[in-house]
């Protein structure tokens, strides 16, 4: 992965639910899934590489496009609609 080729500190991703409704879960989930990939990895270091951590934010924006689209296209698809016929909004 890049953030052990950069030898990038993976601190940022550190995210916790705070259980509040303040956290933004799709962030928490991508961070979480990236320390279960990076866990006792030797490569990882010290240095501080923003790109590194704005992943969960760029990936969590992506997870939610990617489940709104899923989302309606289970809609159109259940829906007994003719084929050719969606209509987004």
């Amino acid at each position: 992965m890049s953030s052990e080729a950069s030898k990038a500190d993976v601190g940022a991703l550190n995210l916790m639910d705070s259980g509040d409704g303040l956290s933004v879960k799709d962030e928490v989930g991508v961070a979480s899934d990236l320390k279960v990939l990076l866990n006792g990895s030797k490569l990882v270091g010290k240095v501080e590489v923003d790109a590194v951590s704005e992943i969960p934010k760029i990936h969590a924006s992506l997870r939610e496009v990617v489940r709104m689209v899923l989302l309606r296209t289970r809609v159109e698809l259940n829906s007994g609609g003719k084929s050719g016929e969606i209509r987004w909004g």
